[in-house]
């Protein structure tokens, strides 16, 4: 009967693994970051291809791209996600605010800001 549960719980915990690890993430064509997006400071994260934020390991529903890449928090239109020259020249996605510079992301996962930078953003337009 042990052996019994201990395979039940096996199973559970390879189903669930699998689940959770099925999140999909919007791609970025073209941009050398492919599904990841810099900040300001070069902290990365992702979208998932409902929109919503994935910084480290959390998903948040409150941060979150609409389809024309505008980036919102808390319902209110912060930025975008763009492509910009990286510095080594080449096509890349970051998040950006709508004065034109680079939004970094600081603290915590769990307590986490995002903020206007000093970095100017330069956009790609070859």
């Amino acid at each position: 009967m042990k052996f019994r549960y201990l395979l039940l719980v096996a199973l559970i915990l390879v189903v669930f693994s699998q689940s959770a690890s099925a999140t999909s993430y919007i791609d970025w064509t073209g941009s050398i970051n492919d599904t990841w997006v810099t900040d300001a400071s070069g902290d990365m994260l992702r979208f998932t291809t409902d929109g919503y934020m994935k910084y480290g390991s959390t998903i948040y529903t409150n941060v979150y791209i609409d389809s024309s890449a505008n980036l919102f928090m808390d319902g209110i239109h912060i930025g975008s996600v763009s492509y910009v020259l990286s510095t080594t020249g080449s096509k890349m996605t970051a998040i950006v605010d709508n004065n034109g510079y680079l939004i970094d992301i600081y603290g915590y996962e769990n307590n986490m800001t995002l903020d206007e930078s000093s970095v100017q953003a330069v956009f790609w337009y070859k």
